[in-house]
């Protein structure tokens, strides 16, 4: 049986990463703050490790201790491709790994609609306890954490020992599905939205 990956609601569909996407990730990409220099290069080897977990992945590995497991999806508005996310599994929990919108399209509100639509995904289909994500700007984070999450973890410091190749210090947010169902019921945008999964 094939895995359901898309997820649509409304004008918005969250589709899986595909090769032709790669110059589209390299915009994206062209200021992200985090780790090397992103060039041509680079791009391509993070494509190359995205593409790579798409095509293998299954959803019951989603739930193994022994192993990550990835996919990257982008999220597209009336067709047009706005922003992607890519996001590891061990253990039913997701790691959101790296996340861009494109610069043409910031402001928008697609990084909330690429959560909610991935979230969606994660939780319904893939039947994942929780999730959380590192961010470089303490004071957005811990304002994101306040929203999402009755537990605050912005003041867990992530060390470059951790990632090696990142410059600066990151802080984490965690979620849960009962936190985010929450938050989704309470947004006045998002709380009466439908989803469809193929």
């Amino acid at each position: 049986m094939a895995i359901k990956t898309t997820v649509t609601s409304g004008d918005y569909k969250l589709r899986p990463l595909k090769l032709t996407d790669f110059l589209f990730i390299v915009e994206c990409m062209g200021d992200f703050p985090i780790g090397n220099q992103w060039n041509m290069s680079t791009v391509m080897n993070e494509m190359d490790v995205m593409l790579l977990n798409n095509s293998l992945f299954d959803a019951e590995r989603t739930a193994s201790v022994n192993g990550e497991y990835g996919f990257a999806h982008v999220l597209e508005y009336d067709d047009t491709a706005v922003g992607f996310r890519y996001v590891t599994f061990t253990n039913n929990i997701a790691e959101a790994r790296m996340q861009a919108i494109s610069p043409d399209h910031r402001g928008n509100k697609y990084a909330t609609a690429l959560g909610m639509l991935q979230a969606y995904w994660m939780f319904n289909t893939l039947s994942i306890t929780s999730g959380f994500a590192w961010a470089i700007d303490e004071a957005k984070v811990a304002a994101h954490a306040t929203n999402w999450s009755s537990t605050k973890t912005a003041d867990e410091e992530m060390s470059r020992a951790e990632r090696p190749g990142t410059k600066r210090n990151m802080f984490k947010y965690a979620w849960t599905a009962a936190e985010w169902t929450a938050t989704k019921d309470a947004h006045s945008t998002w709380g009466s939205a439908s989803f469809t999964v193929s």
